[in-house]
């Protein structure tokens, strides 16, 4: 649903991103940079409740395996997780999030003024909808080894 939204922001632009000669147009490289920018922020920023999620997925896992539970609630599995491994143990799998962010955002909102462009140009049918999904398969495809790597990491204590 979020991607989907992104897709669909990004192909309205506004008046504040509008194509006119009198509105300066960012390049590629810069798109990416900010997007990556962006995207790595909310990352750093989000990735303490990534782990805890992830823990506690595992946890329910190992539960029906027959193992006892350590986490109660989200805060408490925070607070466990905080006092058990500290800022390190809270900030796990950061370094391969913030690679899967860049492959995923950066991808996404650097090329897909440029093939949004092409597939209008061609005039194919729907072509903002297609870049979209286009730019996003390539973004995905890039970032999921990175996403592999950070849950794994997550999972172990």
């Amino acid at each position: 649903l979020a991607q989907g939204f992104l897709n669909f922001a990004m192909s309205t632009r506004g008046p504040f991103l509008s194509t006119s000669s009198s509105v300066p147009t960012r390049s590629t490289s810069s798109e990416f940079v900010l997007g990556s920018t962006a995207a790595c922020l909310a990352c750093v920023l989000s990735n303490p409740f990534e782990v805890v999620k992830t823990r506690t997925q595992v946890q329910g896992e190992l539960a029906q395996a027959g193992s006892r539970r350590v986490y109660g609630n989200a805060f408490s599995a925070l607070v466990v997780l905080a006092k058990a491994e500290g800022l390190h143990g809270v900030q796990k799998g950061l370094v391969p999030g913030l690679g899967y962010q860049i492959g995923l955002n950066g991808v996404r909102f650097g090329c897909f003024p440029i093939v949004r462009h092409k597939y209008v140009e061609a005039g194919v049918p729907g072509g903002t909808w297609l870049a979209g999904a286009t730019v996003g398969m390539f973004g995905g495809a890039l970032g999921m080894p990175f996403y592999l790597v950070k849950c794994r990491m997550q999972t172990r204590t």
